[in-house]
């Protein structure tokens, strides 16, 4: 949804405006609710986070952030001056992620992701996730993912090369090099997304009190363990 504004206003006035849910982006003088995600953008959302982080922070090389909001660019290039938008997932090296006074964590960045993935959730989200990968890529992140969770499809974008489709499940999908350490493939990617045969397969034993409870204490504890990643950055 694209909210008309009265007049041009700039990144700076954007930027003082409260912040709501879902979050609004300043793109190209307008402001433009992010779409609402689906229950497969969520979930793939929070496992990828805990994957990547579970990797990058055993090394000390990076952190992933959810919907951290990206404001940069160049308020005089009136072809596409500066932006701000909010990534489903956004990737810094260590010596990139912010630090206030207070030693805490900023939850904006005014430079480019090191790499930002986005999960689209329709074909409007597809478009404006493309361009935000573009306007960053133009600026120096380094790598872009674009998942698509309906066509089973990532589209990879480096910094230096040609945007590629992965779809293939075997397929391992490219990561920028600091993050060599990390190796996903996209049928694990969309793994995620089935439910385990135990609770798929549930409702044969619906009216039984005991499988019943069980089911909803691993439900609960599934979603406790997405809900408090434990992870922590070192200064």
């Amino acid at each position: 949804m694209i909210q008309a504004i009265a007049k041009p206003i700039s990144l700076e006035e954007f930027l003082q405006l409260p912040e709501t849910q879902p979050a609004s982006e300043y793109v190209r003088g307008q402001i433009v609710r992010k779409p609402l995600s689906s229950d497969k953008s969520s979930r793939l959302r929070k496992t990828l986070l805990k994957k990547i982080n579970s990797v990058l922070l055993m090394g000390e090389t990076a952190k992933a952030f959810p919907e951290l909001r990206c404001s940069f660019g160049d308020q005089s290039f009136e072809a596409w001056p500066s932006q701000s938008f909010v990534p489903d997932i956004v990737v810094l090296r260590k010596e990139n992620i912010p630090v206030e006074a207070s030693g805490e964590v900023a939850n904006a960045i005014l430079t480019p992701p090191d790499w930002m993935i986005e999960i689209a959730p329709s074909e409007q989200g597809y478009r404006r996730a493309t361009e935000n990968i573009l306007y960053s890529l133009d600026r120096g992140c380094q790598m872009g993912w674009l998942i698509e969770p309906e066509e089973k499809n990532v589209v990879v974008s480096p910094q230096d090369g040609r945007s590629r489709s992965f779809s293939q499940w075997d397929a391992v999908l490219p990561v920028p090099d600091w993050a060599s350490g990390l190796e996903l493939t996209v049928g694990e990617l969309f793994g995620w997304l089935i439910e385990p045969p135990i609770l798929k397969f549930a409702g044969v034993f619906e009216h039984d009190p005991d499988f019943a409870e069980v089911v909803a204490q691993m439900r609960a504890e599934r979603k406790l363990d997405d809900e408090n990643p434990a992870y922590t950055v070192s200064g």
